[in-house]
C-alpha cells in the first residue's frame, strides 16, 4: 500500500529504480534549463476517465494548453498514460513535483504510482499536428469528451483545429518510427 519508488522497488529491483531516479533527474534538468512543457503522465489507473482525471488537476488546468488520456476503443479503458501541455514552463515543473510518485484518490486497488516524465514530442503545436488529422478525431470515433483537448489562457476548452481533409480509417494504434 502507498508504495513509493525512491523508498525501495519492490519486486522492480534497485536497478530499475536507480535508472527511473537518474531520469527524473534528467527531466528536472532540462526544465531547470527552461525546456520540457510536455508531460507524459504514466501508471494511470485504467478505470479513470478524462474528465474524472482532468478534475484530479484542476488547480493547473489554468496552465494547460492540451491534454490527452487515451482510451481503447473496445473496452472504453484508458491506456494507463496521458500527455500534459502547459503554456508555462515553471507550472509545467509544479505539476510534475505535485504529482511524480503519488497515488491518485480513486482506485486505490490498483495499487498504482504516477510517474512523470517529459514527453517525447513537446509543444502544443507538435499535439495539434499529431492529432488534428487522426482518426481518433473522426465522428463517432470517441466521445467528444474523451478526444484530445485544447485549452484557452483561463482553462476553457477552445475548438480543436479542423483536419487537413479526409480522415483516415480506424486502425490499431502503432508506435511511430523515430
Amino acid at each position: 500500500k502507498g508504495r513509493s519508488v525512491k523508498g525501495g522497488a519492490g519486486r522492480l529491483g534497485p536497478e530499475y529504480t536507480r535508472k527511473l531516479e537518474e531520469c527524473y533527474q534528467r527531466t528536472r534538468s532540462s526544465r531547470d534549463e527552461g525546456e520540457g512543457t510536455t508531460c507524459m503522465l504514466k501508471n494511470i489507473p485504467n478505470k479513470y476517465k478524462p474528465d474524472v482525471l482532468l478534475e484530479e488537476f484542476k488547480e493547473f488546468r489554468k496552465y494547460m494548453d492540451f491534454y490527452y488520456l487515451p482510451i481503447d476503443f473496445k473496452n472504453n479503458c484508458n491506456l494507463g498514460y496521458a500527455f500534459l501541455n502547459f503554456h508555462d514552463v515553471e507550472q509545467a515543473g509544479a505539476f510534475r513535483d505535485r504529482f511524480h510518485e503519488h497515488r491518485l484518490p480513486l482506485y486505490q486497488q490498483a495499487n498504482k504510482v504516477l510517474q512523470v516524465s517529459e514527453a517525447r514530442v513537446q509543444g502544443l503545436d507538435s499535439y495539434i499536428e499529431r492529432f488534428k488529422n487522426s482518426s481518433v478525431m473522426g465522428d463517432g470515433v470517441l466521445k467528444d469528451e474523451w478526444k484530445p483537448l485544447l485549452f484557452g489562457p483561463g482553462g476553457e476548452i477552445k475548438e480543436f483545429p479542423k483536419p487537413d481533409g479526409e480522415l483516415p480509417a480506424l486502425g490499431p494504434r502503432f508506435r511511430r518510427q523515430r
